[in-house]
């Protein structure tokens, strides 16, 4: 539920597009989706939608942080607003090992307008081969940090349940 209208949300706010927190929280689409405004009263919610919230979840694979996380973004609302009107933070804030051409796609499968956004994951999939080397560095990252936080699991469970 929406802590300040009370409204039923469905998604995750962390990692939801922006024009699904448009339809969840009630606002109009051409008043909240950037350049160029949709003309539209309703959302578009496809494929581009699940892209999107891939992206959120890439980034929080590659950072181990969501995209709009901290005080600032504490309340479902503000992670939504976050997701209609801000762009992610590039990852070169949280790491420095990812090539420039992971950092761009990401940005379009994040891209706020649906227009400039992937609209298929055959597209999103042919952008990361486009570059063997770039997918195969992404695979290795994705790998070492799944292996880090299985590591990290078996840890706690081990301290916790002695």
């Amino acid at each position: 539920m929406s802590q300040e209208t009370g409204s039923p949300i469905i998604g995750a706010p962390d990692f939801m597009s922006p024009e699904q927190s448009v339809c969840c929280h009630g606002k109009n689409v051409s008043e909240e989706i950037s350049s160029p405004p949709q003309s539209v009263s309703q959302p578009v919610i496809d494929v581009r939608s699940d892209i999107y919230s891939l992206g959120c979840t890439l980034f929080f694979i590659l950072t181990g942080q969501v995209p709009f996380g901290g005080e600032e973004y504490s309340t479902s609302e503000k992670k939504m607003e976050a997701q209609r009107l801000q762009a992610l933070p590039p990852l070169s804030d949280y790491r420095n090992d990812v090539p420039e051409r992971i950092q761009q796609n990401l940005n379009r499968m994040t891209e706020k307008s649906l227009d400039v956004r992937y609209n298929s994951m055959s597209k999103v999939i042919d952008a990361l081969e486009q570059r063997p080397k770039t997918m195969h560095i992404l695979l290795i990252i994705i790998s070492a940090n799944l292996l880090t936080a299985l590591i990290l699991s078996i840890l706690i469970r081990a301290f916790v349940f002695q």
